[in-house]
């Protein structure tokens, strides 16, 4: 059994486009997306029709959780608001602009977390952790364990970090998919993982992909309602 994992796409679809196209060539049994589909950068239409096009299991995010208690805003109160406001947002009211109705409800409905047993693993993905959607597993956390110890399952698979990584711990497996869109492990290239199991052994691959960045820079920078400085987030060597 191989299921990749992506996570944190932060509405970045070159990166996504790049990503998904490399899966394709691995032989996947499944994709799950472990949240944050839209926030901060310019395309949450385009990258949430790759995402349902796909069919990709995907579950919410802390970003796509506040998006989808929004109210619409038409032309005239987009319009209204002030240009600081919009960029100071984290995108979310560019965001909550420029989806329709559809997409927000789509955000909406995602469910928390996908629990699924193989062979002896009980395995569950979140967002951040199993106790609150924004709660951050890092690698190096000094409440790791606790943290997986809140739960039955012997495998957590998170995102909202941006950085990858796979731990075991005391038989407990604490994975994160880093980030395909905005991440930050240290270069702009997008990362997701695959999980591997066979039998009663459970490996992880972490997968870097290089994707268009100079497009998304320009995306961004075309973008008055994008604030210029995220495009040190998702090219930390850019000046």
């Amino acid at each position: 059994m191989k299921i990749a994992v992506i996570s944190d796409i932060h509405s970045n679809h070159h990166a996504l486009k790049a990503v998904l196209k490399e899966i394709d060539q691995e032989e996947i049994d499944a994709i799950v997306c472990t949240g944050d589909i839209v926030g901060y950068l310019t395309n949450p239409n385009e990258v949430i029709d790759l995402i349902r096009q796909q069919h990709i299991l995907a579950i919410q995010g802390n970003h796509d959780q506040y998006i989808s208690t929004l109210e619409t805003l038409n032309e005239n109160e987009f319009e209204a608001l002030e240009l600081g406001q919009i960029q100071e947002s984290a995108s979310a009211l560019y965001t909550n602009y420029v989806i329709d109705d559809a997409k927000r409800n789509y955000l909406k409905n995602l469910p928390k977390r996908i629990e699924i047993t193989i062979n002896q693993f009980k395995i569950l993905f979140v967002h951040g952790s199993p106790r609150a959607i924004d709660e951050y597993m890092r690698e190096d956390s000094e409440n790791l364990e606790e943290i997986l110890n809140v739960v039955d399952h012997n495998v957590v698979v998170s995102g909202h970090t941006h950085i990858p990584f796979w731990k075991e711990i005391g038989g407990k497996h604490a994975i994160n998919a880093g980030s395909v869109g905005k991440p930050k492990h240290g270069n702009s290239n997008a990362t997701y993982i695959i999980i591997h199991i066979f039998d009663d052994v459970l490996n992880v691959e972490i997968k870097e992909v290089e994707y268009e960045v100079a497009r998304m820079r320009q995306d961004i920078l075309n973008n008055k309602y994008i604030p210029n400085e995220l495009v040190q987030s998702i090219d930390p060597k850019s000046s």
